[in-house]
């Protein structure tokens, strides 16, 4: 596990206020690193006359960054209500993009589409690796909130299917 040890020098800091400094202190890197999701099992502070230290001990080798998707105006919307959707919500313009679901939906296809074709050929592994595939597809296209929910019973049953075919395949060529 990893530290965080930041310490700083300065004049003389009065008793009265070292407790309170050290403290707001602490907190606001707690703060900062709980926003950030960097966890750590200990943490504290020390002072002294002329120094305070700040000790995040048994902190987490990999921090997970927190994505977070804002659905926005359409692209070729103006482009003042694109500046007001930025503002809005604090963001670079740059960090803005197009989510092209059409794309996913023909993927989806042709995964399932080359599965089937495998399965017709008696070849289970890669058939069910594409099989894997679409299921991968449908999670992206599910996650994006573009499938309602008829659609997405029928993509579960699509992908339920093939793995069935693939399944007794696999069995029989293993007897």
């Amino acid at each position: 596990m990893s530290e965080f040890f930041l310490e700083l020098f300065s004049e003389e800091i009065p008793a009265g206020l070292q407790k309170n400094l050290r403290e707001k202190l602490l907190e606001d890197f707690q703060k900062l690193f709980e926003k950030n999701s960097i966890k750590s099992k200990k943490n504290f502070s020390l002072s002294s006359p002329n120094r305070l230290v700040l000790i995040f001990e048994n902190l987490e080798k990999q921090i997970k960054i927190k994505s977070e998707e804002i659905k926005g105006p359409k692209i070729d919307s103006s482009n003042q209500a694109l500046e007001g959707f930025v503002r809005s919500n604090k963001i670079d313009k740059k960090d803005l993009y197009e989510r092209n679901t059409e794309n996913l939906f023909k993927i989806f296809d042709i995964f399932e589409s080359e599965a089937k074709s495998l399965v017709e050929k008696k070849i289970s592994l890669p058939a069910y690796d594409q099989c894997l595939k679409a299921s991968h597809v449908f999670n992206v296209l599910d996650a994006r909130g573009v499938i309602s929910v008829a659609q997405r019973a029928e993509f579960i049953s699509r992908i339920r299917e093939i793995t069935k075919s693939v399944a007794e395949i696999w069995i029989d060529t293993q007897v």
